[in-house]
């Protein structure tokens, strides 16, 4: 354990070694990498045996939980941990921004690439979920 918390000190050091502008290139690499990941994943989960089953599961919606208040919580919850808005990272994102930059642009358009990476991430657990039910 210990290994690898050096080896992730060691990366984030090389990372920002020669200051921001160096590190705009690592950017490309790990926002990328999750996405080749999620679909790694994806193409492997849906080549499971019974992986339709829990896509449609995942598809097929309860209506009357809508009107659960749990289950409008939980989604806020779940946008709160996803976007991360009071976490600091948006805000130190921000301050590399022009001064006349469209902020409303961005924000429609993080909010977009985060509602489909958590709905396709949704079709990569449960096509496993309906291989472990099958």
């Amino acid at each position: 354990m210990a290994l690898c918390l050096l080896v992730v000190y060691l990366i984030c050091y090389f990372s920002l070694w020669k200051g921001i502008s160096t590190s705009g290139k690592v950017v490309w690499f790990t926002a990328l990498f999750p996405y080749v990941v999620l679909l790694i994943l994806f193409i492997r989960g849906i080549t499971l045996p019974g992986s339709a089953d829990g896509i449609r599961y995942y598809l097929s919606p309860n209506f009357d939980a809508i009107y659960d208040a749990e289950v409008w919580v939980d989604a806020a919850t779940q946008v709160f941990f996803s976007l991360g808005p009071g976490f600091g990272v948006l805000l130190a994102y921000a301050s590399y921004n022009k001064y006349h930059n469209n902020v409303y642009k961005d924000a429609i358009l993080t909010s977009f690439i985060n509602s489909a990476t958590s709905f396709v991430a949704g079709f990569v657990i449960f096509s496993v979920l309906g291989y472990m039910a099958h």
